[in-house]
């Protein structure tokens, strides 16, 4: 058997702890499903309060939290894009760089698990990288290979699995002056995976809500 219900209070006196249900579940106990959810003589809703010892709320419940769509939080933190993949651009080929950028993001982070802490996170921010400068990407205009500062903006989502991040990203970098070098890349649109560090801020906890294990 399993059910949903809020944590009240504990009584340390009495080694118990006070829980209620909003609605007794368990119909294969047609008795007492039927006299739980009956409605109270002072009000129209059923609130039902039990006490169980301590020591088995301990042992056999676990937390429940929102979830879903209702679960949204704001949250800010940093990024880092160690590796971006450039579509071809303007005779520049295809190009698998190290451009790491450092940033700042913010966004949604919604939890997708009841009872696990995982994420997800819908976000947008800017950074600033270091991106790498060639002949070939320069159509030949620089003949030394160059590193220089860019303004980055960057969109994605950011999957959460019991603290590990992972995200996929889009974005473009501009860097100062591109008619001097001829960047193919200026203002083009690349693709790279994320590792986020920790967010502040979190989807907010449910302390009054547990589930009996089954």
């Amino acid at each position: 058997m399993g059910g949903k219900f809020y944590y009240v209070q504990a009584v340390p006196s009495n080694a118990v702890v006070v829980i209620r249900f909003l609605t007794y579940s368990f119909k294969d106990t047609p008795q007492l499903y039927q006299r739980f959810n009956s409605t109270d003589t002072l009000t129209t809703t059923p609130k039902k309060f039990f006490c169980v010892a301590q020591k088995d709320f301990d042992r056999f419940t676990r937390r429940s939290y929102a979830a879903g769509l209702s679960s949204h939080d704001f949250v800010v933190g940093a990024l880092v894009l160690p590796v971006k993949l450039r579509p071809g651009a303007k005779g520049a080929g295809f190009d698998f760089a190290n451009d790491v950028a450092f940033g700042t993001t913010a966004g949604y982070r919604y939890r997708t698990s009841d009872s696990r802490e995982n994420f997800l996170s819908l976000l947008a921010g800017v950074a600033l990288s270091s991106v790498q400068l060639t002949a070939e990407n320069t159509n030949g205009k620089l003949t030394e290979t160059t590193d220089r500062p860019a303004f980055t903006w960057t969109t994605g989502m950011m999957f959460e699995v019991n603290r590990f991040q992972i995200g996929a990203f889009i974005g473009q970098d501009r860097i100062s002056q591109p008619r001097q070098s001829s960047w193919a890349f200026q203002g083009k649109t690349w693709f790279a995976l994320g590792l986020g560090y920790t967010l502040f801020g979190g989807v907010a906890e449910q302390p009054a809500t547990g589930e009996q294990s089954r």
